[in-house]
């Protein structure tokens, strides 16, 4: 419910999945999605449920649930559906979870809510503000190389706006997937584009050219994640 009303506003609609599929190497892969219920119908009617289920329905433990960060028309779930391009999703599955979270905190990334997968990684949901899908495309670019130049190793095909991200609350096998924090790191794209421009003025532009300069934290010590958030 948390994640629900820091992502939308009461009257977006809210695509989301529970059903899955396997496919020949075993691996689980999100099904059809529900786009027909607003943030605030969501939300009311966990106020009055006894389970998880009793909201979003029967699911399969061994695979979770997935929902889209960004609001939908109530229409669809592609691109078109899309009625604002608030979010990008930023995730890594290479390298370990105290690695990820610290240089996620590090680069003080805009986070509106940073969920535990419930397996090998974490998904920040990353303010984006773009008032197009143009505009969208370009901070996205822009956001990825930052990360990847700091040693975030990113996930470059969570790009599409209409992406899937681990919905917190829901079992994952042996494993929960849950929310690890809300509104962390600068509170707004733009400010965040501005403290990076402060720590070094060859970063790349957020609206124009990329240009190959590394940057290099001091004392990006890992910290524990999984003792501290285990819910």
């Amino acid at each position: 419910r948390k994640y629900l009303s820091v992502i939308y506003a009461p009257n977006d609609h809210v695509a989301y999945c529970v059903k899955c599929f396997q496919d020949q190497d075993g691996k689980y892969h999100p099904g059809q999605r529900n786009y027909d219920r607003t943030a605030g119908r969501l939300m009311d009617e966990l106020d009055h449920a006894k389970r998880i289920e009793d909201v979003f329905y029967d699911y399969d433990h061994n695979c979770g649930a997935w929902i889209s960060f960004n609001p939908m028309d109530g229409g669809g779930c592609k691109i078109d559906n899309i009625t604002d391009f608030k979010y990008a999703l930023v995730e890594s599955d290479t390298q370990n979870i105290d690695m990820q979270y610290s240089l996620m905190t590090k680069l003080e990334l805009p986070i509106a809510a940073l969920v535990h997968s419930g397996n090998k990684s974490i998904h920040a949901i990353v303010r984006i503000e773009a008032s197009n899908e143009k505009e969208y495309s370009r901070r996205v670019d822009y956001l990825f190389k930052v990360c990847k130049q700091n040693g975030l190793d990113v996930d470059t095909s969570t790009k599409n706006p209409s992406r899937l991200s681990r919905m917190p609350g829901f079992e994952r096998g042996n494993n929960r997937q849950y929310l690890i924090a809300t509104n962390i790191g600068k509170e707004s794209w733009n400010d965040w584009v501005k403290y990076i421009e402060s720590i070094n003025d060859d970063l790349p532009d957020p609206e124009g050219p990329i240009k190959a300069v590394i940057l290099f934290f001091s004392n990006c010590i890992s910290m524990p994640l999984m003792d501290s958030f285990l819910p």
